[in-house]
């Protein structure tokens, strides 16, 4: 319950497109401006449908998360008992839903307001019912399917699904029959109807077959993306967990009498996220988002090894208790300095919102660095600096930039970046955010796009040079042109 106040930045956006498209205004975040700029569409949808009928996008997302968060706990302790034969002790069977449970990042995203457990419990459901006696592919297809809807990274899980029973049955069966013909048919086609259908809807309503999401996050094919904040991104996930260690351990069960198909789905999401992450150059958001659903995964795939390795009851029950107490006290610790509440930023990104939408003409355009709290709660028109509303600046090449965040006169930081201040400042908005403190006419922030954009002429020339408001680091200066 001490994470409930918790509230994402980004689930605003979210909240805003839902909230345009159940008060007719479309999937749009401006109205009238038909841009993806969202990556979790049928969670938008849920969340719509729930304002619809007069529960808050708020309430709605943390409900969906809080539900979805309970399904995993509630399926894995069953998944164990399937991959086990029903042969394993209640310990194993319910060390992943303990692990997980005790896991801040886990609770932290539960009631984040986003959708990242929602996707999560897809995920973990589809493969329920891939392993399921009856082998109910038509469920593990459907759920699949809405896993996709939900973020677009779905099919990387499906792709191992598939890749893992082809190659299991041809091992198996030595031959391709028409009995796995059809059992593949059942799992394939009907996803691929449906993903068929929505990007052809996607192309009619954005014109594109991927979300502006994407284009932001990955370089152009002619360009070199870094890939060292990815690196880092994995290694301190697997750091909050125990170290690659972990990882290791939870392979071991490689080496058991276990489906071929379990050993190779898990290898291969292991191996299409890791290469995802290091493309995608990892997340800017605390405590690991995009981990979230793989971790159920990994203690599933822990619990088996560790049940492989040892045979004696008695000491494998005594590990187990002792793993679990362990594995809380140090992820606790590990993320100890990570703030589960509504951060000081936050809240003023709240405070100023209203501020504005209760004095400012809801005509004018408001350039942001952040597309979430303070558009939500001011329902200006937005700019926002990465382009996250605007396919022109999204697709604009990566560039390398020289940023004087000491405001020293020696400009030392380098970053790469599409941001174009010229660009922005062409679109004339009436009012621009710029987070951080003045200090002395010099602007200390942590966001290097603030920075650039506070030291150039034309701002200086265009905009005020005092804030019309300014609460904690969200400072909003007007246009004087």
């Amino acid at each position: 319950m001490i994470y409930l106040p918790n509230t994402q930045e980004d689930a605003y956006i979210g909240y805003r497109y839902a909230e345009n498209f159940a008060n007719g205004h479309g999937l749009t975040f401006n109205n009238g401006d038909y841009v993806e700029g969202y990556s979790n569409f049928l969670f938008i949808i849920l969340l719509s449908l729930s304002y619809k009928i007069g529960v808050s996008t708020t309430l709605a997302s943390k409900s969906i998360g809080i539900i979805s968060s309970l399904l995993i706990l509630l399926i894995l302790p069953k998944i164990i008992s399937y991959l086990s034969n029903w042969r394993c002790g209640y310990i194993v069977r319910y060390l992943p839903s303990l692990c997980l449970s005790s896991y801040p990042a886990f609770t932290y995203w539960t009631t984040s307001g986003m959708e990242t457990t929602f996707f999560a419990s897809l995920l973990v459901i589809a493969f329920y019912f891939t392993i399921k006696e009856q082998n109910n592919l038509y469920l593990a297809s459907l759920f699949y399917i809405l896993a996709t809807l939900v973020r677009m990274e779905g099919v990387l899980y499906f792709i191992s699904t598939v890749i893992a029973y082809s190659v299991h049955n041809y091992i198996v069966m030595r031959k391709i029959d028409k009995i796995f013909f059809r059992r593949l048919l059942v799992i394939t086609i009907p996803y691929i109807i449906a993903i068929i259908i929505w990007e052809l809807w996607r192309w009619n309503y954005y014109g594109n077959f991927l979300p502006n999401t994407y284009y932001i996050k990955m370089p152009a094919p002619d360009q070199i993306f870094p890939i060292s904040r990815g690196i880092v991104y994995m290694s301190s996930f697997w750091n909050s967990i125990g170290g690659i260690s972990i990882l290791l351990l939870s392979l071991l069960f490689v080496f058991g009498k276990y489906p071929i198909f379990i050993k190779l789905y898990y290898m291969l999401i292991q191996l299409f996220w890791h290469l995802y992450l290091r493309e995608a150059n990892g997340d800017w958001m605390v405590l690991h988002r995009f981990y979230i659903h793989l971790v159920p995964f990994i203690f599933i795939f822990l619990s088996i090894s560790i049940g492989y390795i040892i045979k004696n009851q008695k000491a494998l029950n005594t590990l187990l208790i002792a793993y679990i107490i362990g594995f809380s006290l140090y992820s606790t610790y590990h993320y100890r300095n990570n703030q589960y509440h509504n951060t000081i930023g936050l809240q003023s990104e709240v405070h100023v919102g209203k501020w504005l939408k209760n004095n400012i003409d809801q005509n004018k355009t408001l350039a942001v660095l952040n597309a979430g709290a303070l558009p939500y709660f001011s329902k200006l028109k937005i700019i926002d600096y990465y382009g996250l509303m605007d396919s022109e600046l999204s697709r604009m090449p990566l560039r390398e930039v020289l940023i004087d965040m000491d405001s020293d006169g020696i400009k030392e930081t380098k970053s790469m970046e599409r941001f174009n201040p010229d660009w922005l400042l062409d679109q004339k908005p009436d009012l621009i955010e710029i987070p951080g403190k003045i200090i002395e006419g010099r602007l200390v922030t942590y966001a290097p796009l603030a920075k650039i954009l506070f030291d150039n002429d034309r701002f200086k020339s265009m905009y005020s040079l005092e804030p019309i408001i300014s609460s904690g680091q969200c400072n909003i200066f007007k246009a004087i042109y």
